[in-house]
Order: C-alpha cells, then structure tokens, then sequence
C-alpha cells in the first residue's frame, strides 16, 4: 500500500481560536455506533441497531464444525450491549 500524508483542512469556526487554556472548544456529542474488538483472526463486533437500546453481537468464531480441517460458524444475537459484554467475557 502506498501511504501518503494529507493535510487536514480545519474548519473555520476553529481555525480563529487560539489553544491557550482559557479557550472553550465548543463540544460535540457523538454517539457510539460500534465497537470492533480484533485478536489474530478471531474477531467481535457490536453493532448499534436501529433502536437504540439494542445492539447487534458478532461473533466471528461462535461454532466450530469439524476438528482441525473443520470450519468456523459465525454467529449473530440482537441484545443489550452490557449483557452481549459481559456474556463474551464469561465464555473467554
């Protein structure tokens, strides 16, 4: 891959302010659409669905189906995102 540096265009409503301590940077709230957690080849992922307080939890390695020439069965649940957590963390 050919990486190249870029340079950041900032916006002029900040672009006036100075960055002494006294400066107040109007906040922006964000609001957490996923959270992608990777080791080797094994990865999980919690995805906000449409209704906020769901979240869509992706286990890349769930199931397994045969021993060593077997193949990985994801899985997906809809749940709370606190109890897909904690449920993953218990099965580690």
């Amino acid at each position: 891959l050919d990486h190249q540096p870029q340079h950041l265009q900032v916006s002029s409503a900040f672009s006036s302010l100075s960055l002494s301590r006294r400066t107040q940077i109007p906040q922006k709230k964000l609001q957490l659409a996923s959270v992608l957690c990777i080791e080797t080849s094994h990865y999980v992922a919690f995805v906000r669905a449409m209704n906020a307080n769901k979240w869509l939890f992706f286990d890349s390695m769930a199931d397994r189906v045969g021993l060593s020439d077997g193949f990985n069965v994801p899985q997906k649940f809809l749940t709370d995102f606190i109890f897909a957590h904690m449920e993953y963390t218990q099965r580690s």
